[in-house]
């Protein structure tokens, strides 16, 4: 009498193989990829980021302004852009002195900052003064989340910056986040932030 005999052919092993492939394969299409679930999970990560660094800076500026447009009504002849040094402490007490970096400039010999002293994951702070009577607060936010795609068009604002479709980091440039806050001799002007990418040398 023949027993039965039970045991993988080489097709059924072929067939069971190819089937773990596919499944493998639109598994990592979910995950990755353009719109995949890891891809869309650090472009939620990016933009929470961002919008947490803009909410910080814009209540840093409305308490700047608040504080110029007190000074103004109280003093006779008050100009915002006099006391342009005395308003960086406001800046660090609204985002957090253990956030922000001030880098100091002069308005008689360095008029900008050197992105080589810009510290990532952190609000670079400094003022520019190249602008005659109008300093302008600039406020440089650098962070790896920023890893999405920047402006294709190149800018200068007001730190030097370049044009890339490249996502960060590349080479000799890192994505930004770049805000200013102008003072006139009668007012406080805010510049939103914007996204590009900085030329490190």
């Amino acid at each position: 009498m023949k027993k039965n005999q039970y045991g993988v052919t080489l097709i059924s092993l072929v067939v069971t193989i190819v089937v773990m492939l596919i499944i493998a394969g639109a598994a990592i299409a979910t995950l990755g990829g353009d719109n995949g679930i890891i891809t869309n999970a650090q472009r939620s990560r990016a933009g929470t980021s961002e919008a947490e660094v803009v909410e910080k800076i814009g209540m840093a500026y409305n308490n700047i302004r608040s504080k110029a447009s007190s000074n103004m009504a109280i003093e006779v002849g008050y100009k915002p852009s006099v006391h342009v040094e005395e308003y960086l402490d406001g800046i660090k007490s609204d985002i957090g002195a253990d956030d922000v970096n001030i880098i100091e400039t002069d308005p008689d010999g360095d008029l900008k900052a050197d992105p080589e002293d810009f510290a990532e994951g952190k609000y670079n702070v400094y003022i520019d003064y190249t602008t005659a009577n109008k300093p302008v607060i600039v406020i440089v936010y650098t962070d790896a989340t920023f890893y999405q795609p920047v402006p294709t068009s190149a800018t200068t604002y007001p730190v030097a910056t370049t044009a890339t479709t490249v996502e960060y980091p590349i080479d000799n440039q890192y994505a930004i986040l770049v805000a200013q806050i102008e003072f006139t001799t009668s007012s406080v002007k805010y510049v939103e932030p914007i996204k590009t990418v900085l030329k490190t040398n």
